[in-house]
């Protein structure tokens, strides 16, 4: 894992991902927020892979892997194994904290790893929260989870009818209770 080549360590972490070495957990978690993109990806497919340890081991992986996707050097390769990696883990908990994160890449992540974990308790007001931000990916990505929640529709009528009753609702608010309700159009609630 400290050879100076990159190829030997990423291959180091591969074989830590095969063996779910869990003893090897904290140094991976390092690895993922100083290591070469390469290395980070192949870190974050090993950390995902480790899904033996307790939840307060997972905990900490969670917060290294959303520290990791908070980088501004992240290639959709790498955001997409660290957003696995968080589905993998399968630490709700932990991965609520990235939707209340600064940084819309971690919200997007945690947002999508959530929507995909078996028994997530993401909720629509966590969703319609996510709306309000100028970052369109984020606003895109959310908009996406809210169409795949067909249950949510009732709970969405009633936000957007209090976005609409505003006197004063600006062209972007106006946009996207446009795009909410083209979303639930078919559905009788809306």
């Amino acid at each position: 894992l400290n050879d100076p080549d990159a190829t030997v360590r990423q291959a180091a972490v591969r074989s830590l991902g095969i063996l779910a070495d869990d003893a090897a957990v904290w140094k991976l978690c390092q690895m993922l927020q100083s290591d070469t993109p390469p290395v980070r990806r192949a870190t974050a497919t090993a950390l995902g892979k480790m899904t033996q340890q307790d939840a307060g081991a997972t905990s900490a992986t969670v917060a290294a892997l959303l520290q990791g996707i908070a980088r501004e050097d992240n290639d959709d390769y790498l955001l997409h194994a660290q957003t696995y990696a968080l589905i993998q883990l399968r630490n709700p908990t932990a991965t609520m904290k990235g939707l209340a994160s600064d940084n819309p890449r971690v919200q997007k992540a945690a947002l999508i790893a959530l929507n995909q974990m078996p028994d997530s308790p993401l909720d629509h007001k966590d969703v319609i929260m996510l709306l309000d931000t100028t970052d369109p990916v984020l606003r895109t990505s959310a908009i996406e989870v809210i169409t795949q929640h067909k249950e949510w529709a009732e709970k969405i009528a009633e936000v957007v009818a209090g976005w609409l009753a505003e006197p004063n609702l600006d062209q972007g608010d106006r946009d996207l209770a446009k795009a909410v309700l083209t979303t639930f159009a078919g559905d009788s609630d809306i």
